[in-house]
């Protein structure tokens, strides 16, 4: 409940409501299920065995997939870095593991054929069969399609990608490559947009390691037209299935803020919303004015049916909302109200935002997770330090809010869901909100930082006591050291 008088979002430590036996609607917040431990020093994650801490780097390139083929249809994160290697990891019960890396010593290559050393675009699905392993579409200079499998060989090439004219899968360029699924049939196609305004669809054919693209479709004429859109290179897209016939849809926002839906039958792209409706396909999709720069991601949020919503976040990070397509139109069942935040976590524009089944418990009903990475030199923080902060949330659609202080999993901390009991947290600020006056409850101190949320440290001390009340209202983070070395990031508000 919010004190009398404080009408602005409240953020509240220390309470945890644990997942029901059935998905439900509300209450409607994001809950997190793990971060990064050690993100001061720029670990993003930490295996359960020592040496196999990944060092992060802001060249590194994500996707998110089922490469290994877990059985219950868990996804993996995949990490390319031009320089480092290549790394496969995943979430367990209590942290995240290394399951596989790959070391470049000599040269930046993947296979034999894909080299990587001048940075790479990465697709992921089910591009050639029905597989429980999905492919990587890897783009370099050139496109080359690969599937992992377990062992020191890794990844291995099983075809290429598409070439010709106007079509450059360098990872610099301004073409887009996206994986959709036209007909329902699981297997994914590859829609290509050029920078000559041009587009086309393909599908995958032949047999390993020849594996090679047909073109189903293509745009004629310059600008190239996909329906009754005109294609420009600026335009952004969104793919899922929104409808919920098992099909994926194709929405396309263009600089002019003009917004229509489409399916592929085959041949021709219909469109199934934004014509003759100038509420609709004038700049916004529901509650969602559209602007150039907007981020989307798409997901299953709700877990109410089949269909897919995606989450829209503007540019500056400010607003977030998610949206859901009805049949005609679209309604917008969470949104942040302009808080800038997503759970704890503050969007900025340099986050990178992936999607995917990463929780590691089988019988989760969430259907999807959101991941938050954010790489950023923190001097003010720590000169030798970079902070790299990475999240893992569930929708505040799907389950119920689990949060605490730390908001992590790690070998120390382990979150039980089944009881109202947890080994984290030692510490607390109390009052928190406080007109800037804090104090620590908790075991013995060695070391205290109140910072604000630039990471510029404004008061450090030995004390329990925290006075801030010379700063402006708003978010602090108090960093605490205890005396058997264990840290931890508690947030306190000053009103």
């Amino acid at each position: 409940e919010n004190p009398a008088g404080y009408n602005t979002p409240l953020f509240v430590d220390y309470i945890r409501i644990y997942q029901p036996t059935v998905p439900i609607a509300s209450p409607k917040r994001w809950g997190v299920c793990w971060h990064n431990t050690h993100y001061k020093n720029g670990t993003f994650v930490h295996s359960n065995t020592p040496g196999q801490a990944y060092q992060a780097s802001a060249q590194d390139v994500y996707a998110v997939g089922d490469f290994y083929s877990w059985g219950y249809a868990q996804d993996d994160l995949l990490i390319a870095n031009p320089t480092q290697g290549v790394r496969i990891m995943k979430s367990n019960s209590n942290s995240t593991e290394m399951i596989w890396e790959q070391s470049f010593t000599v040269g930046s290559q993947v296979t034999p054929t894909c080299n990587i050393s001048g940075g790479v675009k990465m697709i992921v699905g089910n591009f050639f069969t029905i597989n429980p392993t999905e492919e990587v579409l890897m783009l370099t200079t050139s496109a080359e399609l690969v599937r992992f499998s377990s062992g020191p060989s890794g990844f291995a090439k099983i075809g290429t990608g598409p070439s010709g004219p106007g079509i450059n899968p360098t990872a610099t360029t301004n073409d887009k490559f996206l994986a959709f699924d036209y007909d329902g049939n699981k297997v994914k196609e590859l829609l290509w947009f050029g920078t000559a305004n041009d587009a086309k669809l393909y599908s995958f054919t032949g047999t390993i390691p020849n594996v090679t693209t047909t073109a189903l479709w293509a745009s004629s004429s310059t600008p190239g037209w996909l329906g009754t859109w005109s294609i420009a290179t600026t335009d952004q897209f969104i793919i899922g299935d929104f409808v919920g016939g098992n099909e994926d849809e194709l929405i396309c926002v263009s600089q002019s803020k003009y917004i229509k839906m489409f399916q592929f039958d085959g041949t021709n792209w219909i469109q199934i919303w934004g014509a003759g409706n100038p509420v609709n396909n004038a700049n916004a999709i529901g509650g969602w004015y559209v602007n150039p720069g907007d981020r989307y991601i798409v997901g299953n949020w709700d877990d109410i049916d089949a269909k897919e919503e995606f989450l829209a976040i503007n540019v500056t990070g400010e607003y977030a909302k998610i949206q859901k397509y009805n049949g005609s139109t679209w309604s917008s069942p969470w949104g942040n109200n302009g808080t800038k935040v997503i759970a704890d976590w503050w969007c900025r524009t340099q986050d990178k935002f992936l999607v995917g089944k990463l929780n590691s418990d089988p019988n989760s009903t969430a259907p999807v997770q959101l991941l938050a990475i954010r790489g950023e030199n923190m001097t003010a923080l720590d000169p030798n330090a970079k902070l790299f902060r990475a999240s893992l949330y569930f929708s505040p659609l799907s389950q119920f809010w689990n949060n605490s202080i730390t908001n992590k999993w790690s070998e120390d901390e382990v979150y039980d869901l089944t009881t109202t009991t947890s080994t984290a947290s030692p510490y607390t600020l109390f009052p928190n909100p406080s007109q800037g006056r804090f104090e620590l409850m908790g075991p013995e101190i060695a070391r205290v930082k109140a910072m604000d949320i630039n990471g510029k440290v404004l008061v450090e001390t030995d004390e329990a006591q925290i006075d801030l009340s010379a700063h402006p209202a708003g978010i602090y983070f108090i960093e605490v050291t205890g005396q058997n070395g264990r840290v931890q990031i508690l947030k306190a508000i000053h009103q």
